[in-house]
C-alpha cells in the first residue's frame, strides 16, 4: 500500500459490472435502476470493466474481448455516450458509491488509435513486427515503455478520466513499469488526491515466468509503493488447490499468515472466490465423486469460517439477492425471490423488509415423485428436488430430448 492509502479500504466492497451484460439492453443508462440493489448489497465501489472501444482486427468471438482496447481517450459507442457515462458516475455517486474503471496499460488491440498516431510506442519483436511479449493473447499487442513519450500520453489520459471516477483497476499492472505507475500516481492527485489504485497483480508462477524471460513483472511487495489495493494472486494457486482437493486448506492458511508477515500493516489484498478470469466458485463441484463431495465440498464453508475465529462469516444464495433485489425495484415487500441458477435457491423479504434465510430449504421441495427414476440431490441426498429441475441442472436432462447429444462422461 501507498504511504497515503486510507485505512477505510480494508472493509469496503468493490461490485463488478460488465456493461455489456449487465442488463439486456447493455448501456450506461440502462444500469441506473440497478444502482440502489447494488447498493442495498453493501457494495462501496462499482468498478466497470473497460469501457471503451472493443478493436475489430483480430477480435475474439463476434464482439471481441473488452481487454483489446482500441482508444483509450472516448466510450465504446455501443455503451453509450461520454455524456452517459458522466450521468452514470452522477447517479452512483449520488447513491454514496464511488467509481473505478479498468486500465488495460500492458497492450491494446491490433487496430488501436494509439498504433496509428505513434507506432513508435508498441513492442517490436526480433523480425521488428508488433505482437506480445508473452501469454497467449493473440487479439492484443503490447505497448512498449521504454518510451517516454508513452508514459506522457498514458499520464495525461488518466488525469482526464480521474476528473471523472474515484480509482483505476489496473489490468496485468505488473508487467508495466513499477516507476511509471508511481509517476502516474503522483500527477493524478494534482487532479483528483483521492484517486484509489487496485493492482491485478499476476499469479505467483506467472510472474516468476516472466522475470526469468527477461520481461518486466513487479513483485506484490514493491507494487505496493504506488498501489492502494492488490489481487490476492500471490496465494491463489494455493486457493485452487485446495479447491480442487489437491491442496489443504490449512496450507492456503499459512499462505495467508505469510502475507500478515510479510507486507506491512494495512495491506490491502483484494479477496474473491471467483472474477470474470476464473471459473464460477459453483462450477468445481459439478462432477466431483460423491465421496469426496461429502469429505471436502458440503463443508467447505464451515471448514473456511473455523481458520477465521470471530469474524462474522455468512453465506448469502442467489435467492436472497433475487428476493432483495426484487423487493427494491418492485417497491414492495412479502417477496419470494426464485433463482434458478447452476442450482435452484430461494430467498425470502419479510413484510417488515427485512432478508431472512428460512425458505431456503424449498430448493429441496420435490417436484418428481418418480420413486425408482427421478434424480438424487447431491446436496440433500432426496429424490425429484426442484434444485434438480428449476436450475441449469434441467439443461442436461432435457438436452436429448431437444436433440442435442454431449459425451456420457460430461458432467451436466
Amino acid at each position: 500500500m501507498a504511504d497515503n492509502t486510507p485505512a477505510v479500504l480494508q472493509e469496503q466492497v468493490i461490485y463488478s459490472v460488465y456493461v455489456r451484460a449487465h442488463t439486456e439492453e447493455g448501456t450506461f443508462l440502462s444500469i441506473i435502476p440497478d444502482l440502489d440493489r447494488i447498493r442495498a448489497l453493501g457494495a462501496d465501489w462499482i468498478w466497470f470493466l473497460p469501457i471503451h472501444p472493443i478493436g475489430e482486427k483480430g477480435k475474439k468471438g463476434s464482439l471481441g474481448c473488452p481487454y483489446a482496447n482500441r482508444d483509450y481517450r472516448t466510450t465504446n459507442p455501443a455503451y453509450g455516450s461520454m455524456e452517459e457515462f458522466r450521468f452514470l458516475c452522477d447517479e452512483i455517486h449520488r447513491r454514496g458509491m464511488k467509481v473505478m474503471i479498468d486500465v488495460v496499460y500492458n497492450h491494446t488491440s491490433p487496430d488501436a488509435v494509439l498504433l496509428g498516431e505513434h507506432p513508435d510506442f508498441y513492442y517490436r519483436d526480433a523480425a521488428g513486427k508488433v505482437g506480445n511479449k508473452i501469454g497467449d493473447w493473440a487479439d492484443v499487442i503490447d505497448l512498449d515503455y521504454r518510451n517516454r513519450a508513452l508514459w506522457d500520453y498514458q499520464i495525461e489520459t488518466l488525469r482526464f478520466w480521474a476528473s471523472i471516477v474515484d480509482g483505476f483497476r489496473c489490468d496485468v499492472a505488473s508487467f508495466v513499469p513499477l516507476d511509471f505507475w508511481r509517476a502516474a500516481r503522483k500527477a493524478v492527485a494534482e487532479v483528483n488526491p483521492g484517486c484509489v489504485w487496485l493492482a491485478e497483480s499476476v499469479h505467483l508462477s506467472f510472474g516468476n515466468y516472466a522475470r526469468r524471460e527477461g520481461f518486466t513483472s513487479s513483485r506484490d511487495s514493491e507494487a505496493f509503493d504506488a498501489f492502494d489495493i492488490e489481487y490476492q494472486y500471490d496465494v491463489w494457486e494455493s486457493f485452487e488447490r485446495f479447491l480442487t482437493g489437491e491442496g489443504l486448506l490449512h496450507e492456503f492458511c499459512e499462505q495467508l499468515n505469510f502475507q500478515e508477515a510479510l507486507y506491512r500493516e494495512n495491506y490491502n489484498k483484494l479477496r474473491f472466490l471467483e472474477n470474470h478470469d476464473q471459473p464460477r466458485i459453483a462450477s468445481l463441484f459439478r462432477g466431483i465423486p460423491e465421496d469426496q463431495f461429502a469429505s471436502k465440498v458440503r463443508p467447505v464453508f464451515l471448514e473456511i469460517a473455523k481458520e477465521f475465529p470471530g469474524v462474522p462469516f455468512t453465506v448469502i444464495n442467489d435467492g436472497e439477492v433475487t428476493a432483495l433485489a426484487g423487493a427494491l425495484s418492485m417497491k414492495c415487500d412479502a417477496l419470494i425471490g426464485l433463482a434458478m441458477g447452476t442450482s435452484e435457491a430461494v430467498g425470502y423479504v419479510t413484510p417488515e423488509g427485512s432478508l431472512t434465510d428460512y425458505l431456503n430449504e424449498l430448493a429441496f421441495a420435490p417436484v418428481d415423485y418418480r420413486e425408482t427414476d427421478a434424480p438424487r440431490d447431491e446436496w440433500s441426498g432426496d429424490l425429484g428436488v426442484g434444485a434438480s429441475y428449476l436450475s441449469q441442472q434441467a439443461v442436461g436432462r432435457l438436452a436429448g430430448a431437444a436433440g442435442f447429444e454431449f459425451d456420457g462422461a460430461m458432467p451436466l
